[in-house]
């Protein structure tokens, strides 16, 4: 899908600071994604819906940062 920046959370400080990632040049750069237009029937209104796909980066030096859970909750 056609992307211009993205931000990510960055949780490994107190407080979650979000990054903003975008190509160098400004330029928009394809991600990986699934798109789907559905029609609302009661107000009879079109929205496109769209989630970008994505794998584990825990081994990439930058983006291994991003997306850390709070260690306060309970998790699984």
């Amino acid at each position: 899908m056609p992307a211009q920046p993205f931000d990510k959370p960055c949780g490994e400080t107190e407080r979650i600071v979000w990054w903003r990632f975008r190509r160098a040049d400004g330029q928009p750069w394809g991600l990986a994604g699934l798109w789907n237009t559905w029609i609302d029937r009661a107000r009879a209104e079109a929205h496109e819906s769209y989630t970008m796909l994505t794998i584990n980066a825990d081994q990439h030096p930058l983006m291994r940062h991003m997306d850390k859970p709070d260690p306060k909750f309970a998790y699984g």
